[in-house]
Order: structure tokens, then sequence, then C-alpha cells
């Protein structure tokens, strides 16, 4: 037997884990995709109410992130500043 011979046995074995393994993927993927086209094919009534306090907490998350990214940015400003400063080695 040959490099080739050998190498198609090879070939052959992990095809059939493949093959198992893409077939267990696809019963997975249509569950999935049964179960999202069954939800927008047969919705439930729902009863949302979104009061003036959800809007605030919106708001008030954006602010956050906003200063949160902005005393980050002033903490690590030296090491911002070093990425972009030339070296005066001459």
């Amino acid at each position: 037997m040959n490099f080739f011979q050998n190498r198609e046995k090879s070939k052959k074995r992990i095809c059939d884990h493949c093959r198992a393994a893409r077939d267990k993927f696809n019963i997975y993927y249509f569950v999935v995709l049964f179960v999202a086209v069954a939800t927008f094919v047969f919705p439930r009534t729902s009863a949302a109410y979104l009061d003036p306090g959800t809007g605030s907490f919106v708001f008030q998350m954006i602010i956050a992130g906003v200063v949160g990214g902005l005393y980050t940015i002033k903490t690590y400003w030296r090491n911002i500043k070093g990425i972009f400063k030339k070296d005066k080695k001459e």
C-alpha cells in the first residue's frame, strides 16, 4: 500500500465522522428553524407596556456608557499618548 492509498483510507474515515456530525447539525438546524418560524407564524397576543421610566432608564445607560468611556480614556491617557508619540532618540 503506497502513500496515496493510505491517504484515501484516512480521508474516508474522516468523511464518515464528518457526515455524522453534519447530519446531527442539520437536525438541530431544522429544529431551531422550525421553532423560529412557528414563533412568527403563530404569535400570541401580548400586553406590553413601556412606562415613562423605561425611556429614562435607557437615557441613563447611554450617559453612563459615555461617562465610563471618558473615564477610561482619562485613566489610560499616557498609554494612548505613548502609542502616537515619536521617540526622541536620534
